[in-house]
């Protein structure tokens, strides 16, 4: 008869990730709320475990509101590990764990008025007057009910007499560059 034991020892290494998915819908539009890629399908996680239990994100850019992507601009995400994640790490052909994206401004449609008429179309024939026409343009409310101002700029010496070419105005966003028209 046989008696005894016998023992070895082993270890148990940190699964590599391999890449960073990330999920893509950029450039972003501008919509007054927090926007950015999220952690995608990582083919590189165990069946059980919970990608935002083991990677934490972070964003930087020029423009953020609160540590968040919100405004119109170039942002930068990155993914680590979080504190205390044992059983993953990076592998070293992981050389970005970055993601860019971009979040673009809305673009509004302006509502023209001439001596405080609406018009409609981007063209619009008038009579001589004799005296010039006020024009303007207005711009429908932002998101979140922001006001959205826009001022015209008007052809040198305004829009009086009847001429052989059409006079041009130009409307634009002012102040806010979460918004183009």
């Amino acid at each position: 008869n046989y008696t005894g034991t016998a023992s070895t020892t082993w270890e148990i290494t940190a699964k590599e990730i391999s890449e960073i998915v990330w999920s893509s819908a950029s450039p972003y539009t501008y919509n007054g709320g927090a926007q950015a890629p999220t952690l995608g399908s990582n083919t590189w996680l165990c069946e059980n475990d919970n990608i935002t239990a083991i990677l934490q994100t972070a964003i930087s850019g020029n423009n953020l509101e609160n540590g968040e992507a919100v405004n119109v601009g170039s942002y930068q995400i990155t993914a680590s590990l979080k504190d205390g994640v044992k059983n993953y790490k990076f592998a070293t052909s992981v050389t970005d764990a970055s993601c860019n994206f971009e979040i673009a401004a809305k673009e509004l449609t302006a509502v023209w008025s001439v001596d405080n008429t609406q018009i409609t179309g981007y063209a619009s024939s008038q009579t001589y007057k004799g005296s010039a026409f006020s024009v303007t343009a207005t711009a429908a409310t932002g998101v979140n009910s922001e006001t959205v101002t826009v001022s015209v700029s008007a052809p040198e010496g305004g829009a009086i007499n009847a001429s052989n070419t059409a006079y041009e105005f130009t409307a634009k966003v002012d102040g806010n560059s979460n918004y183009v028209i």
